[in-house]
């Protein structure tokens, strides 16, 4: 018994131990498991991250390009997943494949941006927008104190015209006849300027589309140059041009007492000189030059005769020079023959030339025994053919006196669309040449009597009413009714942004809806009204004087050429055509046809200027030319 319990034992400690020993042997074992598996997992994760470095690689040296992600697209419906992308996706590309909440934020904003674009307005209904009614119920574009109520863009953000067009060439906006061009001596008149708050002189030259290199030319005048700069509101600045709109004086305050003039011998000369004068001095005698006969008195030598004489000169020369070349050269025969053909055909310009310089010599001698005989009336008929212009040569008159009467009639009528039977009256001061015309009156069939008289106190022209023959008597700023919305201001030195090049902008633009009504600014005649590419549909109509005023891109015209307009006239109405990319009015004032500031630039505004007395006088005055003409 006690062998078989201790057996028993024996076999109990044995089993203990046996399970101890196997329960130790499994811990091994499991720690081993566990090391054997954060190994693999670390090689896992270095050959995965490893593979992840060497696809960036790989990417870097190659990325698809769009035809190939097309083209898997195309060929793969599985393209777009609902899980991230992994490497083990039957061979794809991972780069390629996008989720599926991406692609779906992709085509939303695809879709808004294509909303966007259907819903917003095109440009040009932006920029007719507007932030008033437009109501054309009347012409109070004046209504405005000075500008402060303009509307301005910025300065060419919402420009309505293509930069790369050219400015409208003269000849296609003025129809002038060469014959009738007024020279620069003939009618050389004072253009008042008034310097208003803000104003600086270099904002003057500009607004009057005048260079600055005159400007800095004044500038150096010894003592007196920088006092051009020296101006202040209310001051009246005088300027003298010539036919082309250049400076040849220019006339500023000084003092209370005295002024200064700069003047330059002519428009090519930089080189001015500057005096100290009373104050309106320039004005005391301001047309006693204007209307000069520019025919020389016989026994005076002409400039244009000296010429004549000096090319008469040059074929002797050339003659003796070549008869010395021909017997250098008597051998030659076949060059002699050419030399005595050119000698020969020289000879026959220059007798063509001398009988074209006698026949000019003996009608100007004709004109001056004319000139000489003319009676202080002259009175004279358009024939059938005449100009305006001969048929005052053919009566005694000269170019220059021709040419003074048409510019007195400006924008009251035309001049040369007089008819045949038409009279005209000129009253001089008296029969001696040279002398003033005092009185002018032509009756036309189309216009009745027109009449103009001049003031012996300060040598200007009036009509029957007192009104300045040269000068409307109201000029409106604005062309249009309602607010003022600049989209572009007049610049003449604009540059185009990418080429660089100059390309004025000669007018000023104004934003108004497609057949806003245009009126006109003051009284005159209509002298164009028609199409052109870039202008588009366009009117011009010639004031008093010198002024005229340009409508460009106009959707209808309601005027045609000569026809009179008075001031408030509507003349047409604006719209889009031409070089114009949004609904606009181009608008120009220009002086003697060049384009000026029409928003800065001082306006004409006409009457009798004088006092009380001296009217009363200017009046006895008129009775007094109507009676001498024999006119009512």
């Amino acid at each position: 018994m006690s062998n078989t319990h201790s057996g028993k034992g024996n076999n109990q400690k044995s089993h203990k131990s046996g399970t101890a020993a196997a329960n130790t042997g499994g811990i091994h074992d499991h720690d081993r498991k566990q090391h054997r598996e954060k190994t693999d997992t670390g090689n896992t994760v270095t050959d995965i991250a490893g593979q992840r470095r060497q696809q960036q690689n790989e990417s870097r040296i190659k990325t698809p390009s769009a035809k190939s992600i097309w083209a898997q697209i195309s060929s793969d419906s599985d393209f777009f997943t609902d899980t991230e992308p992994t490497d083990a996706q039957d061979g794809k590309d991972p780069i390629l494949s996008i989720p599926r909440h991406h692609m779906y934020a992709i085509w939303a904003l695809v879709t808004i941006a294509l909303i966007t674009a259907i819903i917003l307005p095109a440009p040009e209904e932006i920029s007719n927008r507007n932030d008033y009614t437009w109501v054309s119920t009347g012409r109070l574009p004046d209504s405005h104190p000075g500008m402060s109520r303009n509307i301005f863009s910025d300065e060419d953000v919402n420009a309505t015209e293509t930069l790369d067009s050219e400015p409208i060439p003269f000849n296609v906006l003025y129809d002038e006849d060469e014959s009738e061009k007024s020279d620069d001596s003939a009618d050389n008149e004072w253009f008042t300027q008034t310097v208003v708050p803000g104003d600086n002189i270099n904002n003057i030259f500009m607004s009057l589309n005048q260079p600055f290199a005159v400007l800095k030319a004044i500038e150096q005048v010894p003592e007196y140059g920088k006092n051009i700069r020296s101006i202040k509101p209310d001051d009246k600045l005088y300027f003298l041009f010539n036919n082309k709109m250049q400076i040849l004086q220019l006339v500023k305050p000084y003092d209370r007492q005295h002024q200064l003039r700069f003047t330059r011998p002519s428009p090519d000369s930089l080189e001015f000189t500057a005096v100290l004068e009373p104050k309106d001095a320039h004005l005391d005698n301001q047309n006693d030059d204007e209307i000069k006969s520019t025919t020389v008195i016989a026994g005076q030598t002409r400039p244009e005769e000296q010429q004549t004489q000096g090319d008469k000169k040059e074929p002797e020369v050339t003659q003796t020079a070549d008869s010395g070349s021909t017997g250098k050269q008597q051998d030659n025969r076949a060059e002699e023959a050419r030399k005595q053909q050119e000698l020969a055909k020289k000879k026959a310009e220059e007798e063509a030339r001398r009988k074209a310089e006698e026949k000019k010599l003996a009608e100007e001698k004709a004109r001056r025994e004319l000139i000489s005989k003319r009676k202080e009336l002259v009175t004279f008929n358009i024939q059938k053919g005449d100009t305006f212009v001969q048929a005052a040569q053919r009566a005694g008159l000269t170019k220059s006196e021709a040419l003074k009467i048409t510019q007195l009639y400006k924008g009251r009528m035309q001049p040369k669309h007089l008819r045949p039977g038409d009279e005209v009256r000129v009253l001089f001061a008296s029969s001696k040449p040279n002398s003033k015309i005092n009185a002018v009156s032509i009756k036309s069939q189309k216009n009745g009597r027109l009449n103009a008289f001049r003031n012996t106190a300060n040598n200007s022209y009036y009509d029957d009413k007192g009104t300045h023959a040269r000068m409307s008597t109201k000029f409106n700023r604005y062309p249009v009714a309602g607010p003022i919305r600049i989209t572009s201001n007049f610049n003449p030195h604009r540059r185009h942004p990418i080429t660089g090049k100059v390309r004025p902008h000669n007018g000023t633009d104004f934003g108004v809806k497609v057949g806003t009504p245009i009126f006109a600014p003051a009284d005159g005649i209509v002298t164009k009204a028609t199409f052109q590419r870039a202008a588009g549909n366009y009117v011009v109509i010639q004031h008093r004087g010198d002024y005229s005023t340009v409508y460009m891109h106009l959707s209808k015209i309601l005027v045609k050429p000569g026809q009179k307009v008075k001031a408030n006239d509507r003349i047409a109405l604006s719209g889009n055509t031409g070089a114009s990319t949004g609904p606009h009015l181009h608008y120009e004032v220009r002086i003697k046809g060049v384009p000026v500031n029409a928003l800065k630039v001082s306006l004409p505004s006409s009457g009798y200027d004088g006092d009380s007395a001296s009217e009363k006088k200017f009046k006895i005055q008129i009775a007094e030319y109507k009676r001498k003409m024999g006119i009512n």
